[in-house]
């Protein structure tokens, strides 16, 4: 199945014009059907899409894993049996930056630049929490200390 779809890229390939041809599409999929027996035209495309969500699932973890400052050990790298046979559907979903109406870089997808604002904002936080912290000692340290009156004492509870 994966090599009849490799071959047949109006199936996959939206940024092909032939890929809106329905007539087109649907003689590949009978074409399909008749390679594969028992199995209809939408059983087909099901076990497609699961394996797109599988292969792009997988790819995205590996990605992710490679972000600056992380060791080798730390990168993921998929185990699962499809992933070089499905190499040639990557980025097949990517928006054409060309059509696109959106202020994104180059080939940035939406959800990647959410996240990388979302990982800029926690750093910002992260960063006035340390240099709160930091001055709050450095302040304890310059104050002289006081010492606190005994709880008995401030509850007025001794006899």
């Amino acid at each position: 199945m994966i090599a009849y779809y490799k071959q047949n890229d109006i199936l996959w390939n939206h940024s092909l014009s032939s890929y809106k041809d329905r007539n087109l599409k649907e003689l590949s999929y009978t074409k399909l059907s008749e390679l594969l027996p028992g199995r209809s035209h939408e059983d087909i495309k099901s076990r497609w899409n699961v394996l797109k969500t599988i292969f792009n699932r997988e790819v995205k973890k590996e990605e992710d894993s490679k972000v600056s400052g992380t060791g080798t050990d730390a990168v993921y790298t998929s185990q699962w049996k499809y992933l070089k046979s499905l190499m040639f559907i990557k980025g097949s979903d990517d928006v054409d930056p060309a059509v696109s109406t959106l202020d994104l870089k180059e080939n940035e997808r939406p959800a990647k630049k959410i996240k990388a604002e979302k990982a800029k904002d926690i750093e910002e936080v992260a960063i006035d929490v340390y240099f709160g912290l930091f001055f709050f000692i450095l302040l304890k340290e310059m104050l002289p200390y006081r010492a606190e009156p005994n709880l008995h004492d401030k509850l007025n509870l001794a006899h």
